[in-house]
């Protein structure tokens, strides 16, 4: 199979490896609601973290480009990083350049120990599980501990959005361990998406509601956000500046991260480990692409969205907007023939085919698929092959899917046969570039889902015409809509960087990427086995 890498040329950049910077203690002083804070922001002491049991995810690279489209260091000046509201918080409290611009739970965590839960990231508006009451006690390390739960343990930050007029359906229970949800205001638990490779994406926010109100460029999304989340993560006093607000959109629109380089342990099938080893995933110069080499590195993705690949690649984006950053062409490989019906899979000979869906859209490791590195005679070659063969299985295999809104129900099938990249269609993003969002069950709060933990609210909607009701942690879609089929339903997310933010899925309940794994074969009867299960997850890891 080939890789996209093949046909583009390399670029002269200065790499951009993020590290953390611990923090001695910040002077304390308390806002309006009570809050005990520090004036500073704890950085972690360390971007690499340990994602789960298959090793260490290695270093993401984050890297920002200039106006003419060269690479450059993520520039500290923008207001992103500056203190532009009342309790301490910037956009870095929640999207920290060691974690590609978004955050993990073993960071807030470090971060809570390392401040006694007083850095900003911990403030009641919004980090708490409840903005009054018990859970909104923060005056001892103790409390601080149980209002920040939801936070520390699945590294949400709670969004509070009322029931819409007018919907189709009707809140029937509330059962909120946190003793505040209503219809008034639900109490949604979320985790923050990271803040890089938005030129990707079509939609801002979970439940897209930044790209409501005819903003259908990420960049007006991104610009509209900018102002929200000051106003209300930061309780700024006025709105940003027009020039402030821009500011924070392109240069979320200029950073491109990737992981570039890897410490994994290989993990035998016996269960014995090999040792660390050291996967390079850089390609440089002009050298023709080789069986060990893979295109890993923010300068790739960002090759990917601006240049034409070979004749087996995924073609090219375009700018949209003069003056303003380039960024996705929404609709890029898109899977649906028409809004009822999907294309066929193209064949995967390397030729460009048309009228249908090139479900091959993320090809870092296509060269170190198993099949192009026998004889295989060590341990490294092997853990390449296996992350390869990760990557083959997740755009390659066919399973399944029944019963997902957004999906089957469009196509006006209860099964539609699928890959993984049906839905994670952008090429080497693996979001969703036509803004379609889909109920994979994540949120649902009864039935067969292995993530669902009793530490979630839990609502019962119920349909106006038919009086159905189905059982929910979060409505997503279906909050900003008002419909009841767009219960559940979710953004897909990026895949980049996956191995600096754990946990996952919008509320942070898969733990580890294993879980995200175990989540979709059992949900969908996918038949992996077991060594297929951990090939995606090295796969996973590395991206």
């Amino acid at each position: 199979m080939r890789s996209l890498a093949q046909g583009i040329f390399s670029w002269s950049i200065i790499g951009f490896t993020a590290l953390g910077v611990a923090c001695g203690g910040a002077p304390m002083s308390s806002d309006e609601s009570g809050n005990l804070q520090t004036t500073d922001e704890a950085l972690s002491s360390s971007a690499t973290l340990t994602a789960n049991q298959f090793g260490n995810p290695g270093t993401i690279e984050v890297v920002g480009t200039n106006s003419s489209g060269g690479l450059i260091g993520v520039d500290h000046n923008n207001p992103f990083f500056q203190n532009l509201g009342t309790n301490g918080r910037t956009c870095n409290s929640c999207h920290k350049v060691e974690a590609a611009m978004g955050i993990s739970v073993a960071q807030i965590q470090s971060i809570f120990n390392a401040t006694q839960g007083l850095d900003p990231i911990f403030r009641i508006v919004d980090g708490s599980n409840a903005p009054t009451g018990p859970y909104a006690n923060v005056s001892t390390l103790a409390t601080r501990k149980q209002a920040f739960s939801m936070l520390l343990n699945h590294g949400d930050i709670r969004v509070g959005i009322g029931m819409p007029a007018g919907a189709d359906f009707s809140l029937a229970a509330v059962q909120d361990p946190y003793f505040f949800a209503s219809a008034t205001e639900l109490s949604l638990f979320r985790r923050p998406l990271p803040s890089v490779n938005m030129a990707f994406s079509a939609q801002v926010m979970w439940d897209g509601r930044e790209s409501e109100a005819g903003r259908t460029d990420v960049r007006d999304g991104l610009i509209n956000q900018a102002n929200d989340a000051t106003l209300g993560h930061a309780q700024a006093a006025t709105a940003l500046t027009t020039a402030q607000r821009s500011a924070i959109a392109d240069f979320q629109l200029r950073l491109f991260s990737a992981q570039s380089h890897a410490h994994t342990t290989f993990v035998r099938a016996d269960g014995s480990t090999s040792g660390v080893l050291d996967t390079d995933l850089n390609v440089t110069g002009s050298a023709p692409i080789t069986t060990e080499l893979a295109s890993g590195n923010p300068e790739n993705l960002l090759l990917a969205l601006t240049h034409v690949s070979d004749a087996g690649g995924n073609g090219t984006f375009n700018a949209v907007g003069a003056g303003s950053p380039v960024r996705l062409v929404p609709g890029t490989n898109n899977p649906f023939a028409s809004a009822s019906s999907l294309l066929p899979r193209c064949p995967d000979d390397g030729v460009n085919h048309t009228g249908c869906f090139k479900n091959q859209a993320i090809t870092a490791f296509e060269p170190w698929e198993s099949g192009d590195l026998q004889p295989i005679t060590t341990d490294l070659v092997a853990l390449r092959g296996r992350i390869g063969d990760g990557e083959n299985t997740f755009y390659n295999r066919v399973f399944n899917m029944t019963n997902v809104p957004g999906l089957t129900d469009v196509v006006g099938q209860t099964t539609v046969s699928v890959t993984c990249t049906t839905c994670h269609n952008t090429p080497q993003s693996g979001t969703n570039s036509s803004a379609r969002m889909f109920n994979t069950k994540v949120a649902e709060a009864v039935g067969n889902n292995p993530v669902f933990t009793s530490d979630f609210p839990i609502y019962a909607f119920r349909r106006n015409s038919d009086q159905n009701q189905i059982v929910y942690t979060d409505p997503g879609l279906g909050l900003r809509t008002g419909k009841f089929n767009d219960i559940g339903k979710f953004k897909v997310p990026s895949l980049r960087g996956l191995g600096s933010r754990a946990p996952y899925f919008h509320n942070g309940s898969a733990k580890t990427l294993k879980d995200v794994v175990n989540f979709y074969n059992v949900r969908f009867g996918m038949g992996l086995s077991a060594d297929e299960q951990e090939n995606l997850v090295l796969f996973l890891q590395q991206t």
